[in-house]
């Protein structure tokens, strides 16, 4: 097996001879792949149908001779001003008609039909170029959809698709206003053409704002994939994907893609959090769960991240390994001469110049080829636990409030923590992938809950699972609006309990203090978990419970709902459904919760340091320190040492943010 190594290249920015010096350059370093070209539309068409291809296609060559494959891009993220001048209707609008402008990446409207046709034209002018292109590995469409420094667009184009997207979803507009309930605040439509996009600063019919976002995300997804099927007509062998999808649902563009690209970049982190091993094992587990069974890649990432206080560079090489990455792209190879990226880390200074990065980088390399050398092929890494990433439902839940949306993220990230405290590894997925691989599944607020969803809840359940839900979850229908039936929908049987009316509480984040003052001011449930009194707080939301067959684990201790179930779990079939009233719980008691659950399933929680992460693929195991004091455990782990010296006997001894490959005797 080989950890294929590649870096973001820009030939138009180059002379002939600068790029003959660094195609070398990176021959000797052991590079296998170069991206070349999302940028370079104004150099690929100096004028409107004047296409110049020959600079690209001598550096893809270059390239190709030193045995370096190209990731060619296309290049709608940057259309040239020419482009701009002519059919100013294609730059994204606000909604005060205020347009973005020329001079920086992204400022074009994805559902332009005017824009997509100039698209579909160098796409396709790209595409027949290269199609018999011996050097070319992959294509890369666009770069970072949907991170644009603009707003969201608004302009007619938008409006007009906006309207036929709900026209043929709903048919009438009587049947629109009665799905969206639109009597109130007088939101009742009378034709299409009085309907608007929503802003995420709008307070006003989140049926609207839901279904805006559902538009957009499918927009953007059509914009990726129209690029993708003009190359794969040409060229039906080669790999696509795209990276730092952004703003819409990843699992609706990457389902038609032939791999998922990360861009991870520890540096821009502050510095106390750069180090932390949840904020980079979600950045990691966030594209491996976007195509089940396809290694993702990493499309960019920084060379030493940590300069010049440490060299990071390898920590970060084998996270990236260990968590299923076997393709790295560092960004870039030299810093540009101009523009905001021109100060950077990078492999090379901008005058091609090698230093302790270049080394760094190729010294790893050849490590990492002699290191997995005896290892033909390495399954991904599997976790037994998984925590639903659902877009829509983090719309549904975010309405049309920017503070919502990101109150949603928080509590995702409180349960994925805990997940990670106690199992080390859990993955990210969707909520259609097929669940029977796992033994514990969390389900954080999921305001909708479809028939389909339902059944396979139950049947996940039915089969031995255990599965926790929480908050506000099978409260809305479709739309987003209250449904009039028993609480959670279609699913009050497996959890054994009806759900009372909605009720928001303080939103702060929850902290638990085991106060005289905190118990006065703030409320408490208390309970036993694992033979422990456990006490915590919550916030948000929470109700009243009405059991129907669930047994109480939590009960309110404090306030008008003193001595009221709070969290409760329900046996069905083979396994259980856990369920916790509220939408927000302190990290503590979510941490106990997920312990619980996860010794319900069956499961050994980890024993080792929190700082500490251990990932297996197949029979070899990837160790990783995150912290700064050195650490030193018991293990079960039996094998030998491949990389580094951290296994002596039944210990493992870390030396701070070190790593170490451990070769199982078996996969233990």
């Amino acid at each position: 097996m080989k950890i294929e190594v590649g870096t973001s290249y820009y030939p138009e920015n180059w002379t002939r001879e600068r790029i003959i010096r660094d195609a070398e350059l990176m021959k000797n370093a052991g590079l296998s792949y170069v991206r070349m070209g999302e940028f370079a539309w104004s150099h690929m068409e100096p004028e409107e149908g004047k296409f110049q291809f020959e600079w690209l296609e001598e550096a893809i060559r270059i390239f190709g001779e030193q045995g370096i494959r190209s990731v060619l891009c296309t290049p709608s993220a940057a259309a040239p001003a020419w482009l701009c001048k002519k059919h100013p209707s294609i730059l994204r609008m606000d909604r005060n008609g205020n347009k973005a402008y020329f001079g920086i990446r992204h400022h074009t409207c994805y559902t332009s039909k005017i824009y997509r046709k100039y698209v579909k034209k160098i796409t396709t002018e790209l595409a027949d170029y290269f199609k018999d292109d011996p050097y070319i590995a992959a294509w890369q469409i666009e770069n970072e959809p949907g991170a644009t420094p603009f707003s969201q667009c608004f302009c007619e184009d938008c409006q007009i698709e906006f309207r036929q997207y709900l026209h043929k979803k709903y048919q009438t507009i009587e049947a629109l206003n009665q799905a969206w309930r639109a009597q109130f605040w007088s939101g009742e439509y009378t034709c299409w053409d009085e309907i608007e996009l929503n802003e995420l600063l709008d307070n006003q019919i989140s049926c609207r704002g839901l279904e805006t976002r559902r538009f957009r995300s499918r927009i953007q997804a059509e914009f990726v994939h129209f690029q993708a099927a003009i190359i794969r007509d040409k060229m039906p062998d080669t790999m696509i994907g795209t990276n730092n999808y952004c703003l819409s649902d990843r699992y609706e563009v990457f389902s038609s893609l032939d791999f998922a690209g990360n861009d991870v970049y520890p540096n821009y982190r502050s510095e106390e959090t750069m180090m932390l091993p949840y904020i980079n094992k979600m950045a990691c587990t966030l594209y491996s769960g976007l195509k089940p069974g396809t290694p993702p890649w990493i499309m960019e990432t920084p060379p030493n991240p940590g300069w010049p206080m440490k060299d990071l560079t390898k920590f970060f090489f084998w996270l990236y390994a260990g968590y299923g990455y076997n393709k790295i792209f560092y960004f870039p190879w030299g810093n540009a001469m101009t523009s905001g990226e021109k100060i950077h880390l990078s492999v090379v200074d901008a005058f091609g110049n090698t230093g302790p990065q270049y080394e760094s980088v190729k010294s790893l390399i050849a490590e990492a080829n002699q290191v997995l050398a005896p290892y033909p092929e390495l399954p991904l890494p599997h976790s037994p636990c998984a925590i639903i990433r659902d877009h829509d439902a983090e719309w549904m839940y975010g309405g049309c409030k920017i503070s919502w949306l990101e109150q949603y993220y928080k509590m995702f990230c409180c349960s994925y923590i805990s997940l990670c405290k106690n199992v080390d590894f859990a993955e990210i997925v969707s909520k259609d992938t097929d669940w029977s691989a796992y033994k514990l599944i969390v389900l954080p607020v999921q305001n909708h809950i479809s028939k389909s969803l339902a059944e396979k809840m139950k049947n996940f359940v039915k089969n031995g699972g255990i599965l926790i839900m929480n908050g506000a979850s099978g409260c809305f229908d479709e739309y987003g609006n209250q449904t009039d039936c028993i609480h959670p929908e279609h699913v009050n049987d497996l959890f054994g309990l009806e759900i009372g009316e909605n009720m928001p509480c303080n939103a702060n984040p929850p902290v638990f203090e085991n106060n005289p003052e905190f118990y006065r001011k703030r409320p408490v449930v208390k309970g036993v978990l694992n033979g422990k009194e456990v006490r915590g707080t919550f916030s948000v939301w929470t109700s009243y419970l009405r059991l129907t067959g669930a047994k109480t684990l939590l009960s309110f201790e404090n306030s008008q709902l003193a001595g009221l179930p709070f969290c409760t779990i329900n046996d069905y079939g083979k396994g259980a459904a856990i369920y916790y009233n509220a939408n927000y719980i302190d990290q503590e008691l979510c941490d106990q919760l997920i312990r619980f659950a996860t010794e319900k399933a069956g499961l050994t929680p980890i024993s080792y340091p929190e700082d500490v992460s251990i990932i297996k693929r197949g029979n070899l195991a990837f160790l990783f320190h995150f912290g700064e004091e050195q650490v030193e455990f018991s293990t079960t782990l039996r094998g030998k040492n491949r990389l580094g010296n951290a296994l002596h006997q039944d210990k493992i001894k870390l030396s701070p943010q070190d790593i170490a490959l451990i070769e199982l005797e078996t996969e233990q």
